[in-house]
């Protein structure tokens, strides 16, 4: 069984802090292929409550917005196939508090989110995350220089290799892109979800994920279960009307080793940078990264000369945030910059 359902009940309290309140739930079941257990026919199941809040604002005109949510995901990733109801030991039950601020000011707009998860079932997810975006409007408030500060913290980190080890490592603060296999809460629509970087001739390959360190070039460059710092920007180019800018991601953190012979666990902190050309043909929900080979870390060409990927097609990559598509909001919010 394939499919989707979003329930939520939404309702407006008198005389209270809040805005509004939303209790609801999400289901979701899906077929995909499993390359961890490399199971072809598996099948994951999610079921989330939540809550939301969004907080009322000192006064009407107020352009500050500020939202809460609380969820609980029950995440069966089976690998005997279809298997809804058999949730087992390696079923996440997973406590997910996000909070964000966002004040749509005139010429300088902010948005700061909070975010922690935490895994019920073993704890092997114990995790803190925080992103600041400043944006600076300029061309007559036309176009919009975005930068990006993101630091993040596991409160353990998992110092025994066991059984479980790769899937515990989807949710480690990734050095390189996000992708559908680093997607371990299902949260994502995605065209390619099993698809790996490496996979030249496959245009799925190519698509990521902005989160967390939010690194705009598809590679495997390590990960890590400590901590993590990250920096972005975007900046589009003035006088044109062609939606095209340029890129900029670096991060910096104690990235997790292990020794194959004797399976010793060790850190090395590492530096990792790229920079390019963007194009965007909708913001916020489809866009395409081409690095510039000259603006990357040495550990991002060698990862690339590694695995043959010299093109400059075979280096590029795209996002598209199919879950954001809403046909009424796009046609009125319509927007390249």
């Amino acid at each position: 069984l394939n499919g989707y359902l979003d329930f939520k009940h939404r309702f407006y309290p008198n005389q209270s802090r809040f805005k509004n309140l939303a209790f609801g739930f999400r289901i979701k079941s899906y077929g995909h292929n499993d390359i961890i257990e490399n199971n072809a026919s598996a099948q994951y199941s999610k079921f989330e409550p939540y809550f939301e809040a969004d907080l009322k604002p000192n006064y009407a005109r107020s352009n500050i917005s500020q939202k809460f949510i609380a969820s609980w995901a029950l995440i069966n990733n089976s690998i005997g196939g279809y298997n809804y109801l058999h949730w087992n030991s390696r079923s996440m039950g997973l406590v997910h508090l996000n909070y964000t601020y966002e004040r749509s000011v005139c010429f300088f707009p902010v948005k700061a989110q909070l975010d922690y998860q935490y895994n019920l079932n073993n704890g092997s997810i114990n995790k803190l995350g925080m992103s600041i975006e400043q944006g600076f409007e300029f061309d007559k408030r036309k176009k919009t220089i975005r930068l990006r500060f993101f630091a993040g913290l596991f409160f353990q980190s998992n110092k025994q290799l066991n059984a479980d080890e790769l899937r515990n490592q989807r949710a480690y603060f990734m050095a390189g892109a996000n992708t559908g296999i680093n997607d371990y809460l299902f949260d994502e629509s995605l065209l390619g979800r099993s698809e790996t970087a490496v996979q030249n001739g496959n245009i799925f390959s190519k698509q990521i994920i902005l989160n967390e360190a939010a690194f705009r070039a598809n590679a495997v460059l390590g990960s890590s279960d400590k901590w993590m710092t990250a920096l972005n920007l975007s900046i589009p180019i003035p006088k044109i009307k062609l939606p095209i800018g340029l890129y900029f991601d670096m991060n910096y953190a104690p990235l997790k080793q292990i020794e194959n012979s004797t399976n010793v666990i060790t850190y090395n902190k590492q530096l990792n940078y790229v920079g390019g050309i963007y194009f965007t043909i909708y913001k916020d929900i489809f866009a395409f990264y081409f690095p510039a080979e000259a603006l990357c870390s040495n550990e991002l060409r060698n990862y690339w000369n590694l695995n043959n990927q010299n093109a400059f097609f075979e280096k590029a990559n795209f996002v598209l945030n199919l879950k954001e598509i809403n046909p009424i909001k796009l046609i009125r919010n319509f927007s390249i910059n």
